[in-house]
């Protein structure tokens, strides 16, 4: 089964706005990966829940916002990877010409 994981990839002592990445891994033969244009800053970013943190004070609107975009782009690659039926071959630069599609 074919899972979609979020995360970034700046320290937090090097930037002040990561992007947001995701990887795409279904058993050995499948790993993708799409850069996003999401942005957030390190020091908000909670690695287990794959979203903002629920304890800084961020505006409670924006946080939702910023959640449901990450749950959405997650949703995204999962029904692009699971309508393609040959699978064998697929590659990142293909993903993400589907997501920007």
């Amino acid at each position: 089964m074919a899972t979609v994981q979020a995360f970034i990839r700046e320290s937090r002592k090097k930037a002040e706005k990561a992007i947001v990445c995701f990887r795409l891994k279904d058993g050995r033969n499948i790993d993708l990966h799409y850069k996003s244009e999401l942005k957030v800053n390190p020091d908000l970013w909670d690695i287990k829940t794959q979203q903002y943190k629920t304890r800084p004070l961020i505006d409670p609107k924006e946080r939702t916002s910023f959640n449901k975009s990450i749950t959405d782009r997650k949703i995204k690659i999962l029904e692009i990877y699971d309508s393609e039926a040959n699978k064998e071959g697929l590659t990142s630069s293909w993903l993400e010409k589907e997501i920007d599609r």
